[in-house]
């Protein structure tokens, strides 16, 4: 849609005047960010679509297997490789009362069947998944699944073993058609072990994220000039910052108490993950509320709060964890790097509320 609206896009994508006044500057920022970056939009957006075929696309199944559960029960297994072999029924003569099974005598060598695993799929493939069914039962067995760091597909290979003896089980392959949706799905979620890749993936990302939040300022920025204030206006404004700025604060709260709460903390009835959660939506929420009170004044001051909380996530990192201490060579590069494009957020949003220091004249 933006291809049609911009009638002079590609012309445009050659201007960019990031000194002039804020319409001007994001949007030529904005047709910058989507221009450079439209191939990955197209193919993340398309790619978005085909992973969810199912809920977009139900016909595709409903004629072939009917609805309901056991008609999406067969889907899931056919396309997705869902395999249980039958449980082991207990003797005749045993009595009629809910049978306890048998327990398993021994487990037959996991590396045997890695090896069994790697034989069969070939070409260097190794099992990056090992899941033990029914453990410790007699009729317990072993599902392998083949590695997809190497290639862009996130195939859908499984081996499934006899826990007891080792005996292949079930072997499941991809159809033609569910490979092509496996490899949409690898290009949308880059599991691949590619690092040029996958940093370029990461830019273009953060291209989208610019193209969206610029073009939501652009079209704040020129209503204002021509919308009266008032209540509507105020709500309007406040939804626009708290859907840029306020995502990103409350993002970095998440962070934050991720690092604050103990392992097995309890709050208000909520396990961790539901707290961290809560201390998301609620960062959100205070961040809009904020927006409404203060009105164009909280572009600069969220822009600050960024500016304060993302190295304050760094260093509660740090003090955690001891990321940066005497095992500063050991700490993963993932960590290095997301600690890094903290502080680059830092520091952009302290740029960006130096130049807001004028407030609602720049704007």
């Amino acid at each position: 849609s933006g291809v049609v609206i911009h009638r002079k896009l590609l012309a445009d994508f050659f201007t960019f005047r990031p000194r002039k006044r804020l319409p001007r500057s994001s949007l030529d920022l904005h047709n910058l960010t989507g221009v450079a970056a439209l191939p990955f939009h197209f193919a993340i957006t398309l790619s978005g679509l085909v992973i969810f075929w199912a809920a977009y696309f139900p016909q595709a199944h409903v004629s072939v297997y009917g609805s309901g559960p056991k008609a999406k029960a067969a889907v899931q297994a056919d396309g997705y490789g869902r395999y249980s072999p039958p449980r082991v029924k207990p003797a005749a003569s045993a009595p009629a009362t809910p049978a306890t099974p048998q327990p398993l005598a021994s487990l037959a060598s996991l590396d045997a069947m890695a090896d069994e695993a790697r034989r069969m799929w070939g070409s260097g493939a190794e099992p990056y998944f090992v899941r033990v069914w029914r453990p410790g039962s007699a009729d317990s067995y072993v599902e392998l699944r083949r590695s997809y760091a190497r290639e862009v597909t996130m195939n859908l290979d499984q081996l499934y073993f006899d826990a007891a003896t080792g005996r292949l089980l079930h072997r499941f392959d991809a159809a033609p058609a569910m490979g092509v949706q496996r490899f949409f799905s690898g290009l949308h979620f880059v599991q691949f072990e590619h690092g040029l890749l996958r940093w370029l993936y990461f830019g273009l990302g953060l291209a989208g994220c610019v193209m969206i939040a610029t073009g939501s300022i652009h079209w704040l920025a020129t209503r204002r000039a021509s919308t009266p204030p008032g209540a509507r206006w105020r709500v309007v404004e406040a939804l626009g910052i708290a859907g840029i700025t306020g995502i990103v604060v409350a993002t970095l709260a998440y962070l934050a108490a991720n690092r604050c709460l103990p392992a097995q903390a309890q709050v208000l009835g909520w396990a961790r993950g539901d707290a961290e959660v809560a201390v998301f939506c609620a960062a959100w929420l205070a961040s809009l509320l904020h927006a409404l009170a203060r009105g164009v004044r909280a572009w600069r001051e969220q822009a600050l709060a960024i500016a304060v909380l993302a190295p304050a996530c760094v260093a509660l990192n740090a003090w955690t964890t001891g990321a940066y201490g005497a095992a500063v060579a050991h700490t993963p590069a993932a960590v290095l790097g997301v600690d890094l494009m903290l502080l680059a957020l830092a520091a952009a949003a302290g740029k960006a509320a130096w130049r807001l220091r004028r407030g609602a004249g720049w704007l």
